[in-house]
């Protein structure tokens, strides 16, 4: 697992990494309140259920997606929309089972007491039966249905009836048992266990008020504290979605709002827990909703937990950079240095390195092996805002830095700036760079350019002069990227008379 994005889905269309649709008309829907849930295919990697569901009767249903190749991704034939468990409401949740390669999928009943329980395993989904635990009440749309991460605890908000009902799960059999506790409460929509599985959250998702936001013990949740508070300027519902991330922070969805909430540390009792009301912002123009993306989290597994960064198997090729949408940044920064006045290549370039890298030149044709004996990358300066801007003694320069990849059989790996200097040396107060040290680039693959933003920061009257701005870099290894990746062996072979 690297964390990267494979694909995606709202229950209807999926996309790929790319945000390209790989099939669209799935039986979710914008009304549920979990409308898809994306499960591994046990003992088959590379394989996913979209498990969707539309609520208000409909069946639940999956879609089994073929990821093994990120590149081409696709629906497995006559595995797309396949019912498996009929009138549900519009809930879905999973958790790990006990010996950790099988997974417990469970629904609720429409308008019913009852849960649809399926265990999925490597020979596929099966024990697709009914479970009506004792004091279960009757069920419609609208609130989550979670499972503690430890997959000891079920719990359900039904938000139009009024009711939160916690039960007992036994991950070896998935069994549930009689409710364990019942908390009236109107008007619940999200709900969501702390990551330690002994806290629940929850809140009150009405129009035109704002939201409390509740904390109980998970074992005896019937003293719900307050531990904060979200305010409601557009009116809308006042609270939507609860999600427990990876970063085991729990999101808490703003319908038409501008931001999300968190609550940053949620094993924590009591307001120390820390409600962040304006936790991410969204991008300019666009307003959230009662939802955010399901998945699930099973501690009782090792590999079915919170992500340790520390203990994951790192990429082999480490291209894949911090974050998800690190290519589009890249661009962004791309088309920013392109927009400076002044592309300045580096002295001590190749001599097969352009005057300008950009537009990038994705079809390079120089060989590393056959031209060069000492392999690098090229760098270039950008800086300027016109063609009479300087830098001045007291002035803040935005400028760029691209380093090329010209070779098309190589790839440097490991790539990272090292350190930023003016050479001669100024007292730091005077002239600051920033950042100076430590700039990752990460994988630099062949016949392409990376660009990172710095600033010039002079502060002082005695520094106008002639520098040389030096960037010291290194990278870990270079990798020969060939094309001829197949070829024939010939063995002499004699056959002697009998």
């Amino acid at each position: 697992m690297t964390g990267a994005l494979l694909f995606y889905t709202d229950g209807v269309t999926i996309w790929d990494k790319n945000h390209v649709v790989i099939d669209t008309g799935l039986s979710g829907g914008s009304g549920s309140t979990t409308s898809a849930l994306i499960v591994p295919k046990p003992a088959n990697s590379g394989h996913f259920y979209v498990l969707t569901v539309g609520g208000s009767g409909n069946p639940l249903k999956y879609t089994l997606v073929d990821a093994s190749n990120p590149s081409s991704i696709s629906i497995v034939t006559g595995q797309r929309d396949i019912n498996l468990a009929s009138s549900c409401n519009d809930k879905i949740a999973v958790t790990r089972g006990a010996n950790c390669d099988e997974y417990w999928i469970v629904t609720k009943k429409w308008r019913s007491n009852s849960f649809n329980r399926i265990k999925l395993s490597s020979t596929g989904f099966s024990s697709i039966n009914i479970a009506s635990p004792g004091g279960a009440r009757p069920d419609r749309n609208g609130g989550q249905l979670k499972f503690s991460p430890d997959g000891t605890k079920l719990v359900y908000a039904n938000r139009y009836l009024g009711w939160i009902q916690l039960f007992d799960f036994i991950p070896l059999t998935g069994a549930i048992s009689s409710k364990r506790a019942e908390i009236k409460f109107n008007n619940c929509y999200g709900i969501e266990f702390s990551p330690d599985s002994k806290m629940l959250y929850f809140a009150v998702a009405n129009t035109g008020v704002n939201a409390d936001i509740y904390q109980a013990d998970a074992v005896n949740p019937l003293s719900p504290r307050i531990i904060g508070n979200l305010s409601n300027p557009s009116g809308g519902y006042s609270s939507g979605a609860f999600q427990l991330g990876p970063d085991k922070s729990i999101y808490i969805a703003r319908d038409n709002e501008n931001s999300v909430a968190a609550i940053t540390s949620p094993d924590t009792n009591g307001v120390a827990c820390n409600l962040v009301p304006n936790a991410i912002t969204l991008s300019a123009g666009t307003n959230g909703r009662l939802g955010l993306p399901s998945h699930y989290y099973s501690t009782n597994c090792p590999d079915g937990g919170f992500p340790d960064p520390s203990s994951q198997p790192e990429d082999p090729c480490r291209c894949n950079g911090c974050n998800q949408d690190a290519e589009q940044q890249n661009k962004e920064l791309l088309n920013r240095a392109g927009s400076k006045f002044f592309t300045v290549p580096s002295t001590n370039n190749n001599s097969s390195c352009s005057i300008n890298p950009l537009p990038i030149n994705g079809n390079c044709t120089n060989l590393a092996i056959q031209n060069s004996t000492k392999l690098k990358p090229c760098f270039y300066f950008h800086w300027g805002d016109g063609n009479n801007d300087q830098i001045e003694e007291h002035d803040t320069e935005v400028f760029y830095l691209t380093v090329c990849n010209n070779y098309n059989d190589i790839t440097f790996k490991g790539l990272r700036i090292t350190k930023i200097t003016l050479i001669p040396t100024v007292i730091l107060d005077k002239i600051h760079i920033v950042p100076d040290r430590f700039v990752s680039l990460d994988c630099l693959e062949p016949c392409s350019c990376q660009t990172r933003e710095f600033a010039m920061i002079t502060r002082a009257n005695d520094t106008a002069g002639n520098y040389t701005l030096e960037v010291e870099y290194c990278y870990e290894e270079i990798v020969i990227v060939s094309s001829a990746n197949n070829g024939i062996a010939e063995f002499p072979i004699t056959i002697t008379e009998d």
